[in-house]
């Protein structure tokens, strides 16, 4: 039973670990940005790769067609653990597609005997190394600066009712600083507003200068005459 425990605590700490890595991500913001349009990217890609092998497929067939190890390739040492059967013909072409030795271990020697497989060769590469998997990057680079306006937007939106609320706050506190109620604000009162904490505080974050109260009201009067 202690055992049972114990192994329970070691799984709520990597749990605990696990919840904390999130965090970190989510401080980051562009490695943030790039998880989120990766996960917006995920349906797409499933249908991408899905397509990928599709043409892997029906490239295997091709070449499991032409390509004869018993005959025409029978020079070939490499022939049957290449194109021996449909398994190996797919995980080649796979290789292929990262461009992994596809030219002196698998192209040459198949243009050597039959050079009309060139065609077959370089189309495939063309439709997956710089077809697909370029649909694979964009859709990724789409998301990710979809994801990003959206993120920028939010803060815009955020900053707006952030202003608003200082707006408020600020009438609200030059309201009751208004003592003799002439619904106007003399000098002094507004040099005895700005000193007050809570009005230093909502102008700095509206990056209103402070330094010189009298200045900052002599401007605000000479605008509204």
């Amino acid at each position: 039973a202690s055992d049972l425990g114990y192994l329970r605590v070691i799984r709520m700490l990597r749990l605990l670990r696990l919840v904390k890595l999130f965090k970190v991500m989510k401080m980051s913001r562009n490695l943030w940005l790039l998880v989120q349009g990766f996960i917006e990217s995920f349906s797409t890609l499933c249908w991408v790769s899905f397509l990928i092998l599709f043409v892997i497929y029906a490239y295997s067939c091709l070449f499991r067609i032409l390509v004869d190890c018993g005959k025409d390739f029978s020079g070939w040492n490499d022939c049957s653990m290449l194109f021996g059967s449909m398994p190996k013909a797919m995980f080649t072409l796979f290789q292929m597609l990262t461009l992994e030795s596809w030219s002196m271990l698998i192209a040459r020697p198949l243009i050597e005997v039959n050079p009309a497989l060139f065609v077959a060769v370089i189309s495939f590469i063309l439709l997956t190394t710089f077809g697909l998997l370029n649909i694979i990057v964009g859709v990724v680079v789409e998301n990710t600066l979809s994801v990003a306006k959206q993120n920028m937007d939010l803060q815009t939106k955020c900053a707006e009712r952030q202003l608003f609320k200082e707006l408020e706050l600020l009438r609200t506190v030059f309201e009751e600083a208004d003592v003799d109620g002439s619904g106007t604000m003399d000098k002094k009162e507004f040099c005895e507003i700005c000193n007050t904490i809570s009005v230093r505080r909502a102008l700095h974050r509206m990056g209103v200068p402070l330094d010189q109260a009298e200045t900052l009201f002599d401007i605000i009067d000479s605008n509204k005459m």
